[in-house]
């Protein structure tokens, strides 16, 4: 019988799902007859990893879980036409020069607005998003405009646009991540699996709908996770209304997860009296973990730092998640952990690349008298500038990749002219970065240190969880105007992902932050 599996935020979906791999395996099904299709390669990732534990035999074959990927990949892999003619950021650059129309300077970016595994998450390009927005949710260009809420945009401009990019792949015989999915749902004959497992089933748009159903009807026994409650994609062409079809599904038996292993009680209240705001929720049973939680208030998180900085420091075990429903009100989080000296991760500002990371351990390693290889002498070079010979960063002078150099070889052979600490030898890292690394290394950390703290956006978080929740409720002016139940569904999926203490940021100005105030959120918590 297929199964539809609903869990509020700690129920456990995706184990619930991996326990259900493991079970047809044992049952006698290969793996090579079982598609996990999840919203992340990272959620499948972990889904084949965990299969794999349980049963190593299979860990040396290289197609036993090729099935386990995002739906972009599985369309991709269905359909040889569109292998190699695949739209790229290069082809969006040539369509731009070549339209008779201009458009705003804000929107001038023209890189493909999918991630890598095809979700369309990149707004850069406001005109394009929306283009390839309307095929998600298949409506013509048309009804997108009407439906979206963007004052800068232009009627007239998206229609051109839509008219033109068609025109523009016809004549190049090019496809977007989108054509994947069109592909796919047409094919006459997709793929027969004994077991078709399909997670975080509530961010899926209307087309790959379409994939889905075609699979669903091939597949021997189906199993669908996901939660109402925490779709947070609309925005981006997630069909809510689909995913709460299957609430309704004779073909379908509901399975309900109701325990929550992770949100305290006063994390689980608040969320509580967050969701009811969307009216058009369906109803389900939750229930916290057993552990009560904190939630704590803050003006501003540069008042907040001291404390932060001294828990981080002391309790090294701990993890944080730093969340805000938009990037710009980021910007001020990661400026606060910068000048803290507090290692963190995000995407929207770069905290330190992994090669600069890398450089900077390498150059110790040379200080102390070790040898390294050249390809890592190189990586040092590109941040040395003067410090280095002209010519001998790259060419015949420079160190060879697979040989191995000490200080001494590369001072008397290969254009080495330092050997400095790295703050002085670095000269390509600005003052205030100095001191950011400076500061993670005056707390007894080594810069290769995975980071304890996470700074995101709550649209990009997916499934993450952390001890401590440092959260702004401020929200844009869309947002307070055109927000709808998705604001409130974010801030329910940002609220539970505490395991043990909530911290809300006051806004900056309460006539754009989520709710009245935060004392008043405090105060229903």
């Amino acid at each position: 019988m297929n199964k539809f599996w609903v869990g509020p935020p700690g129920t456990g979906k995706t184990h619930t799902l991996i326990e259900q791999v493991k079970k047809f395996i044992a049952e006698g099904i290969h793996p090579n007859e079982i598609a996990y299709i999840s919203f992340t390669n990272v959620a499948a990732d972990e889904a084949k990893k965990r299969a794999i534990e349980a049963f190593p035999e299979f860990a040396n074959s290289p197609k036993a879980f090729e099935n386990f990927r995002t739906l972009h990949s599985l369309a991709y892999a269905e359909c040889p036409e569109v292998r190699n003619n695949t739209m790229e950021t290069s082809d969006y650059v040539a369509l731009s020069k070549i339209l008779p129309f201009s458009i705003d300077v804000n929107m001038s970016h023209w890189e493909s607005p999918f991630d890598n595994s095809g979700q369309l998450l990149n707004k850069k390009n406001a005109y394009l998003f929306l283009v390839n927005k309307a095929v998600c949710c298949k409506q013509s260009i048309e009804e997108a405009f009407n439906r979206q809420a963007d004052p800068r945009l232009r009627r007239n401009i998206a229609v051109l646009l839509d008219e033109h990019l068609r025109d523009f792949k016809g004549r190049r015989e090019l496809y977007d991540f989108n054509d994947f999915l069109l592909k796919f749902a047409e094919k006459e004959t997709v793929p027969h699996f004994k077991a078709l497992i399909i997670d975080e089933a509530q961010d899926l748009s209307l087309i790959q709908w379409d994939c889905m159903e075609r699979l669903i009807e091939r597949a021997d026994v189906t199993h669908i996770a996901g939660d109402d409650d925490q779709a947070i994609f609309t925005w981006a062409g997630a069909s809510i209304e689909k995913f709460r079809s299957f609430f309704k599904r004779k073909d379908f038996e509901k399975k309900e997860l109701k325990q929550s292993f992770r949100v305290p009680r006063k994390m689980h209240t608040l969320a509580e009296r967050i969701i009811v705001k969307d009216t058009d929720r369906e109803p389900k049973t939750y229930l916290p973990a057993d552990k009560e939680g904190i939630i704590q208030r803050a003006i501003t998180l540069g008042g907040l730092m001291p404390k932060v900085t001294e828990q981080i420091n002391e309790n090294r075990d701990e993890t944080w998640l730093v969340l805000a429903s938009t990037n710009s009100t980021l910007s001020e989080a990661t400026s606060e952990f910068k000048k803290a000296g507090i290692k963190y991760d995000s995407k929207t500002s770069t905290s330190m690349s992994l090669e600069k990371i890398q450089a900077l351990d390498d150059y110790e390693k040379l200080l102390k008298g070790e040898k390294l290889r050249g390809d890592k002498v190189k990586n040092i070079y590109g941040y040395l500038k003067t410090n280095v010979k002209r010519g001998y960063k790259t060419g015949k002078k420079s160190p060879d990749d697979l040989g191995t150099y000490n200080l001494k070889d590369l001072k008397d052979k290969h254009g080495l002219l330092t050997e400095a600490p790295w703050d002085e030898a670095f000269l390509k890292l600005p003052d205030d970065e100095v001191q950011y690394i400076k500061g993670i290394l005056d707390s007894g950390r080594k810069l290769t240190d995975p980071s304890q703290v996470r700074i995101s956006t709550i649209s990009s978080i997916k499934g993450a969880e952390a001890d401590t929740v440092i959260l702004f409720v401020d929200i844009s002016w869309g947002e307070k105007h055109y927000g709808g139940a998705e604001a409130h569904r974010k801030f329910y999926v940002a609220v539970t992902r505490a395991k043990k203490t909530l911290i809300l940021i006051d806004p900056k100005k309460y006539e754009l932050s989520y709710g009245l105030n935060v004392r008043d959120l405090l105060e229903s918590a």
